[in-house]
């Protein structure tokens, strides 16, 4: 839901508020980074704040996803990304090696996320992302 739901707010900021692609799709991760902070803060059952680290690699991880719908006009690379990124986190059993307690969702989405080595590989892939949407860079591509 949350890929799909970013297509459609992405849409709306490109088409009917005019925005152009790369600031909807800046502004969009801005919202989605927010939203996360707030959700796991307020609603989600380990209430607790993300690290900074980890907001920021929500930012990034989501500007890139945007980056992929608006070059490709689908979701398909977005929901991609989306699944393999959930299923690291989500689809394995994590816990603290010294107990063997299961680890907290939030502790997951910190440890994984919060990582400085995510938090560079996030921003290198975002700027990356970038570049297929630069006036000419396509034409220059399907030039050579």
């Amino acid at each position: 839901e949350e890929v799909i739901m970013g297509a459609l707010l992405l849409h709306i900021m490109k088409g009917r508020l005019g925005l152009r692609p790369v600031m909807a799709s800046a502004l969009l991760a801005v919202l989605m980074a927010a939203a996360h902070v707030v959700l796991y803060k307020w609603y989600f059952r380990d209430k607790e704040l993300l690290m900074i680290t980890t907001t920021f690699s929500l930012f990034f991880v989501v500007f890139a996803k945007n980056n992929l719908i608006i070059r490709y006009g689908h979701i398909g690379y977005a929901w991609a990304l989306h699944v393999g990124w959930m299923s690291v986190m989500y689809g394995s059993y994590h816990v603290y090696a010294a107990t063997g307690d299961p680890l907290p969702d939030i502790v997951k989405f910190n440890l994984y996320l919060g990582s400085p080595i995510v938090v560079t590989i996030s921003a290198l892939v975002a700027a990356a992302s970038l570049f297929p949407l630069m006036p000419g860079f396509i034409k220059t591509l399907e030039a050579r």
